[in-house]
């Protein structure tokens, strides 16, 4: 059975233990108990609260008003890892590394790590790039370094 809780920061919205967001109050256009629909943004669901208009995550709010969070761990996880299933039995609060882990745990890698300074993922493939200029498209993170460092290297003698 669904239930609203009223966000504590947002006293005019209700949030749904199914992952809804509501306007408890007319305001301008809007009327009492319209859902609002919420934008995407890196894949989660986000809605505008508030007269300035402030950006929410949903999961966030729907674990800060139904699920506890004793341990005060810092983010909220996916259980089956669907950005947009916001309902209160598929999150949990876990810390970073615990995040990190049930992705891990599940083959999931939205970017296995940081690429360095220069160097961009494209799919399956690395470009060296440095004001602007492409320096080659390299199979491995290991080989666009090695051209990269030595491409700051030539940079640093000509600048000497």
């Amino acid at each position: 059975m669904e239930q609203w809780k009223t966000i504590s920061d947002f006293p005019d919205y209700a949030v749904s233990n199914y992952g809804q967001v509501k306007r408890l109050t007319p305001y301008k256009t809007t009327y009492p108990g319209k859902i609002l629909t919420p934008n995407i943004c890196r894949g989660y669901e986000v809605v505008c609260l508030g007269e300035n208009t402030l950006r929410r995550s949903v999961h966030r709010l729907v674990a800060e008003a139904f699920i506890p969070n004793p341990e005060n761990l810092p983010q909220v996880n996916h259980k089956d890892l669907n950005k947009r299933n916001n309902a209160d039995s598929n999150l949990e609060w876990v810390t970073a590394k615990q995040n990190r882990a049930h992705a891990d745990s599940l083959g999931v890698h939205n970017k296995p790590y940081k690429a360095a300074k220069h160097i961009y993922p494209t799919g399956k493939t690395w470009i060296v790039r440095m004001q602007g200029k492409n320096y080659g498209t390299y199979k491995t993170i290991e080989q666009a370094s090695i051209v990269r460092d030595t491409l700051l290297a030539e940079k640093e003698l000509l600048c000497k």
